[in-house]
């Protein structure tokens, strides 16, 4: 049972690594049409906006590069770690009583995960909300719910695969946001109790407001 957790895992950081590739690649492709074509996810973009969404949206790419090859990186290690864990784990004796064994797993594993890692999934995924995420969720809303040229907007598959990107974007936060504060995975036991449990309720809250316009921006959108 704990190897095939090991492996769900695994698999799940794998699956991250592969958003954050493609996430690269979408910010991108957004940023060259918005410079090339005055286009946002398809909604032609005015003089008096073009310039704000330009150095907004273009911080964002900046911070969101930063942040995807550290994530990329911290997801690698964990990783690793969860395959040292799925090949080293045991079981030990605790407790024998009237021809009865209890057997409880060795959590020694743990103590190998490198708590540097944890800690930095938190702070990096702070600033993915507040300098990458948050932007450009606020740029969608924006574009979408408050121009009048969104209504004759065209928005193609990669200006949708975008859209959703930032929706999924923002499930992972909220998910990262949520386990950490209830302690949930390896590491989680640092120090900074009080700092990260208010970090973690202040990203949760951010996340989901930010959910919430990035879904009324798509629903816009697709509609």
């Amino acid at each position: 049972m704990y190897a095939l957790c090991c492996k769900v895992k695994i698999f799940f950081y794998l699956v991250l690594i592969c958003y954050h590739v493609g996430d690269l690649v979408f910010d991108l492709y957004t940023f060259v049409v918005l410079l090339r074509d005055h286009k946002f996810s398809g909604v032609s973009i005015s003089e008096s906006q073009e310039h704000t969404i330009q150095i907004l949206f273009g911080l964002s790419c900046i911070t969101g590069t930063i942040c995807s090859f550290v994530m990329i990186a911290t997801y690698a290690y964990y990783v690793d770690y969860h395959c040292y864990c799925m090949n080293n784990a045991s079981y030990d004796l605790v407790n024998y009583s009237n021809g009865a064994a209890w057997f409880s797993l060795d959590h020694r594993c743990d103590k190998k995960c490198n708590r540097t890692f944890v800690k930095l999934e938190l702070w990096i995924s702070v600033l993915e909300l507040l300098l990458k995420d948050g932007f450009q969720s606020g740029i969608l809303f924006w574009v979408y719910n408050g121009s009048q040229s969104s209504a004759a907007s065209n928005p193609g598959w990669m200006s949708i695969a975008f859209s959703v990107c930032s929706i999924i974007a923002h499930l992972k936060l909220c998910l990262c946001f949520l386990t950490k504060l209830c302690g949930c995975g390896a590491g989680e036991d640092c120090e900074d109790a009080l700092k990260k449990a208010i970090s973690c309720i202040f990203g949760f809250g951010g996340s989901a407001i930010c959910l919430f316009l990035t879904a009324a921006a798509f629903v816009n959108e697709v509609n």
